[in-house]
């Protein structure tokens, strides 16, 4: 039970990297320079652990819809986080 809940925790994060990804390429500019596009993916996933583990990003972004979506990814992973401990401990 526990090694699946760790996957499914780190599987939240790769869904919402693919979800960065797909807003950097609707909104170029957006998650790194223009100039540096090939590294969009490897920054999107880099970006969704440092939400996943509550850290502040190095590099702050200035668009609205990914501060809106990396909160979305901050309070479902925290309650997921939870919601897990406390199936864990019910047992």
């Amino acid at each position: 039970a526990l090694l699946g809940a760790a996957n499914v925790y780190l599987l939240i994060a790769s869904g919402f990297a693919f979800t960065y990804a797909f807003i950097g390429i609707l909104m170029p500019g957006s998650m790194i320079p223009i100039a540096e596009y090939e590294e969009l993916f490897n920054h999107c996933v880099i970006g969704s652990t440092y939400c996943l583990a509550g850290m502040d990003l190095p590099a702050e972004t200035e668009v609205a819809a990914v501060h809106n979506v990396m909160m979305f990814e901050s309070i479902f992973t925290h309650l997921y986080s939870v919601f897990i401990v406390g199936r864990l401990l019910a047992k």
